[in-house]
């Protein structure tokens, strides 16, 4: 039965390894480049984004500084553990009027040929490789790998992939399904 449970234990062990990965051989396709990830918490250093942006975009599975903290009350706490947002939350820019209403710094791109995908998501500190670039059938498909740097509490991350060939995506005002390691809702800014 041992033997069993450490062999089990073991196969955990080595998938968990595979998946944080950081190897980056194979081409990607659309000229897709992982512009900038991280934690949000580190971009702020530096004012990356826009305050009111981050206050509608939130995650779950984060805890958040708490608005209505009061010091002065024994029950009031200075965190809240958010659970009621969305796990993940994706953009597509593809103006710059998009852009401007989401990030502080500039960022030279064209918007007759490429778009930006912004993906928001809670995890640890980890360092992040774009993997590959797929589309079917309007359906956008990015997979990326991550190599965990140190185990931390979860925090808001992002990803930002900027994609060659924006007219190969179908975007519409309508909600479209992007695919980013699983089905994901997209929001058009």
């Amino acid at each position: 039965m041992k033997k069993a449970l450490m062999m089990c234990f073991m196969l955990v062990i080595a998938f968990m390894m595979v998946g944080c990965s950081n190897d980056n051989d194979n081409t990607i396709l659309y000229n897709a480049v992982m512009v900038n990830s991280g934690s949000i918490d580190t971009a702020q250093t530096v004012n990356y984004f826009k305050k009111d942006f981050l206050l509608e975009n939130k995650v779950s599975g984060v805890r958040y500084k708490n608005e209505n903290y009061d010091p002065t009350n024994p029950e009031s706490e200075e965190y809240i553990f958010d659970e009621s947002s969305p796990e993940t939350i994706t953009y597509v820019l593809d103006s710059l009027d998009k852009y401007e209403r989401v990030f502080n710094t500039n960022y030279e791109i064209d918007y007759d040929k490429d778009i930006l995908i912004l993906f928001l998501f809670a995890d640890t500190n980890c360092t992040y490789s774009l993997n590959s670039v797929e589309l079917n059938n309007n359906n956008l498909k990015i997979t990326y790998k991550s190599k965990i740097n140190v185990t931390t509490d979860p925090e808001r991350t992002f990803i930002l992939i900027k994609k060659v060939n924006a007219y190969t995506l179908n975007i519409e005002e309508d909600e479209q399904e992007l695919f980013i390691e699983e089905t994901i809702r997209l929001k058009i800014l």
